[in-house]
């Protein structure tokens, strides 16, 4: 790519990662300078902000392990958050408690690393609206221990988020 755009900066970045550096800019995370933005679709996808970075690493936040020789995942691992919140598991769960369960414990864990200020939740299954935060909300507040600040939990504001991100970035 260099080659045909010599004088232009380029770097790749997956949609969930570019999903966050939209929301960041110009949506729900706009007010804080830490944020995870989670997408909710056919998998998992999520990108981290730090102190108004896009962390530049792989981040496969929908393989994160909530669940010890859990539910089979499509990566081949057992026990990923993509297995228990993505859009197929979210219509196919019996009770939603599992899907709000695993995804405050995944809200939970990276509030302990990062320290996240925001958790934005975009993607398909985000077109539930309020009514799919709520109860996670309740459980983070309920769960989150060891002195850290309770994260905000939003939902995505920017439409094609993936799109707008990728062309700021």
């Amino acid at each position: 790519m260099a080659k045909y755009f010599p004088n232009t900066e380029i770097s790749i970045h997956n949609d969930a990662e570019c999903a966050a550096w939209a929301e960041y800019k110009l949506g729900a995370g706009k007010a804080f300078s830490n944020i995870i933005c989670f997408t909710l679709g056919t998998g998992v996808g999520g990108g981290v902000i730090i102190d108004g970075k896009l962390l530049d690493k792989p981040c496969e936040l929908g393989h994160i392990i909530v669940e010890n020789n859990g539910k089979q995942c499509t990566c081949g691992q057992r026990g990923c958050l993509e297995a228990y919140a993505s859009a197929n598991a979210y219509n196919n769960a019996k009770s939603k408690d599992e899907f709000n369960k695993y995804m405050s414990q995944a809200i939970i864990s990276l509030t302990n690393i990062f320290g996240t200020e925001a958790f934005v939740i975009g993607g398909g299954l985000a077109n539930i609206g309020e009514e799919l935060l709520m109860p996670i909300r309740e459980l983070v507040n309920k769960n989150l221990r060891n002195g850290m600040n309770i994260p905000e939990i939003l939902l995505a504001k920017v439409s094609d988020a993936g799109i707008i991100g990728a062309a700021m970035l």
